[in-house]
């Protein structure tokens, strides 16, 4: 690989969105810049317009009086006992725009919960930090590891997962949920339900293996477009011309079944998987 200079830094085209963060394990530190890895979709939002001129409508802003207050004259509070308590600038904690992710742990990468992930950034080195990303990449990519590490993001205690990907041959960092934040009386009432319910026969998950095997086993995540999207930006651009709306209107969707094994059988018998 051709040198580069020690503080070039890579040219990823992206800023540091999220800040930038220092992976600390014993006395190294490894600075790396973060963002999204995903863009935010840009969707075609309406706006509340008054009916008559068709400007946009702005929200007022009242208190328990109704009296409209500005906004600018607002406060803010925070849930205590049955009031709110008001912290001034210099007594809300702050979090700093380089973060430590302070590792925990050191755990195969396949036993991290896909549930607990929230959101997937990409990494790259900050400037001069070129070798110690390569080393923490080669371990990743070779051992198939991932680090476990807290930090603040977004005004609150996170964790992270910071891995190999094999998708950008780069490394990721998870944000992840913890148990404290799992819905766990939600998923105690399904499972203590589907302990009620019967195990299907023998016939019917044979059937619904035929159907289920018959389905690609290959996707192409590139062909997913914004379909409806794009449908909204045409509708919308023929109003502006002046033109008809045509909108195709589907038609709603069956909720369920009511005979399971008949709709296999015919699904086998049709020798396809209806979409």
């Amino acid at each position: 690989m051709a040198s580069r200079k020690k503080d070039a830094g890579p040219k990823v085209g992206l800023r540091a969105t999220s800040g930038h963060r220092v992976l600390a394990f014993g006395l190294v530190r490894v600075g790396m810049g973060m963002a999204p890895l995903m863009e935010t979709e840009k969707r075609l939002s309406g706006k509340m317009l008054d009916p008559v001129n068709h400007l946009p409508v702005k929200q007022a802003w009242k208190d328990s009086t109704g009296e409209e207050i500005d906004r600018a004259d607002t406060v803010k509070g925070y849930p205590h006992g049955d009031g709110f308590v008001i912290l001034a600038d210099g007594e809300v904690p702050k979090a700093t725009d380089v973060d430590e992710i302070a590792l925990k742990a050191n755990v195969p990468a396949s036993e991290i919960p896909s549930e607990y992930v929230e959101k997937s950034y990409l990494l790259w080195p900050d400037q001069g930090q070129d070798e110690g990303y390569a080393v923490v990449l080669g371990y990743m990519r070779d051992n198939n590891r991932a680090f476990i590490g807290t930090t603040t993001d977004a005004g609150t205690t996170k964790a992270f997962a910071v891995k190999y990907s094999d998708v950008t041959k780069t490394l990721v960092a998870e944000l992840l949920n913890y148990e404290q934040n799992v819905r766990w009386t939600s998923v105690e009432q399904v499972t203590e339900y589907m302990e009620s319910v019967p195990e299907p026969s023998d016939e019917m998950m044979s059937m619904a293996s035929s159907v289920f095997d018959g389905l690609d086993g290959d996707f192409d995540w590139a062909s997913v477009t914004d379909t409806y999207g794009e449908a909204l930006a045409d509708a919308v651009a023929q109003k502006a011309a002046g033109g008809a709306v045509s909108v195709q209107v589907a038609s709603a969707p069956s909720a369920g079944t009511p005979d399971l094994m008949a709709a296999l059988k015919a699904t086998v018998d049709a020798g396809k998987v209806a979409a």
